[in-house]
């Protein structure tokens, strides 16, 4: 903490970074001219309240403009929670096949068997289940990106969104597929892909546009996974994740606000300029 003088007041202000922006005026200032002091205070700290004191006979003198360092922090912090929630997802999936392998089990006999009531069960399990560690390689680093992307880029959608992607995808393909045992993530990862571009495409604010391309350009290669091209393949997997995206794209579309524009001290600057300008004129 540092006193700093201007305008023949004192200051105790913070280093910069902190929450708040003050800019101190004086009365010709206030008029028009550019602002003579900056100093970044914390919004609730002793510096803050002594600048409100000292003004109090004047509070001309004095404004706050912006405290917008501390939705940094936030979404900084709540994209860290998100990758760690995406991760955990990622590394549950290694331990379930590394205990299947270790023990000798056979947990394919949990995935979905379409039109077959003892293969319900699967609806809710096949999504955990890998054939191989070929398969659960290729889909590990989608998991852990869409699902950040989806926590992080729209948490209120998410609630809803990851839930019935999991449970959906299955109940799709129970209704729709092919007899034979269906399982793993990759419906859950397509079901991501196409929400996160679908909803990108239909907000068209900065975040979703530069996420939806980001996720093209990763993972739009997927897209050939929607035909049938391998029988090994689950194709009905994909298409109902898919498909599922698409709709809660739509459905969700408005349910997350968009991150407010950055802006500029000097946009602000120009602003009371135009102002104090008008009412000279007046």
């Amino acid at each position: 903490m540092s006193d700093v003088e201007a305008n023949n007041l004192t200051y105790l202000c913070s280093p910069a970074g902190k929450t708040c922006e003050f800019i101190c005026l004086t009365a010709r200032s206030w008029l028009g001219d550019k602002p003579v002091f900056h100093a970044q205070c914390s919004r609730n700290s002793a510096a803050s309240t002594r600048c409100l004191k000292k003004n109090r006979a004047n509070p001309m003198l004095f404004r706050t403009v912006t405290y917008s360092n501390s939705d940094q922090v936030v979404r900084a912090q709540n994209l860290r929670i998100a990758f760690y929630w995406a991760v955990a997802f990622a590394l549950g999936l290694w331990l379930i096949k590394a205990i299947e392998i270790a023990f000798g089990f056979d947990f394919s006999r949990f995935g979905v068997s379409p039109g077959r009531f003892n293969g319900l069960d699967g609806i809710l399990f096949a999504p955990l289940i890998h054939g191989s560690w070929s398969h659960l390689a290729s889909n590990t680093p989608p998991i852990v990106v869409l699902g950040t992307a989806v926590r992080y880029a729209y948490p209120r959608s998410a609630k809803i969104v990851l839930p019935v992607l999991y449970l959906g995808t299955g109940i799709g393909v129970w209704l729709f597929a092919c007899e034979t045992t269906h399982y793993g993530a990759s419906g859950l990862s397509f079901g991501m892909m196409f929400f996160v571009f679908t909803i990108g495409a239909l907000r068209w604010d900065r975040q979703a546009i530069a996420l939806s391309m980001i996720v093209f350009f990763l993972y739009g290669s997927m897209i050939w996974g929607l035909f049938p091209h391998d029988p090994t393949v689950s194709f009905e997997t994909h298409l109902s994740g898919t498909c599922l995206g698409v709709l809660l794209a739509v459905y969700c579309r408005n349910w997350d606000p968009a991150p407010p524009e950055k802006r500029y001290s000097w946009e602000d600057e120009e602003t009371e300029n135009d102002d104090d300008s008008s009412w000279r004129e007046q």
